[in-house]
């Protein structure tokens, strides 16, 4: 996971070669929406990393989020736990766009899930 993230962390814009990544990562080879990645009709996956929309799927079940997306700088967004005391503390993750930052905080919470 950790070099998915490191991956996503560089990425310039979205990338159908990291949303096959990312789909395989959290178990979703075929997710919703998919499409053909070069015309090998077995890498299907959502598009991840070109969509809020999608990356909102990865949002674990019971956690927050938000994204910031200010003029001119990268993209930042998180994933937090309930606010309850002894709860971990949020995930942020900077990224290109808003999409490629939430699914950078997504993939981070979900390595810290138990």
């Amino acid at each position: 996971m950790d070099d998915l993230i490191a991956r996503l962390e560089a990425s310039t814009g979205p990338s159908r070669d990291l949303d096959v990544l990312i789909a395989q990562a959290v178990g979703e080879p075929w997710g919703a929406g998919g499409y053909s990645i070069g015309g090998n009709w077995g890498e299907r996956a959502a598009r991840y990393t070109a969509s809020i929309d999608v990356a909102l799927t990865l949002v674990p079940a019971g956690l927050g989020w938000g994204v910031d997306a200010p003029p001119d700088m990268p993209c930042v967004a998180r994933c937090q736990w309930p606010q309850t005391p002894g709860m971990k503390a949020p995930m942020h993750a900077r990224g290109a766009t808003p999409a490629i930052a939430l699914c950078i905080a997504c993939l981070k919470a979900r390595s810290a899930t138990p």
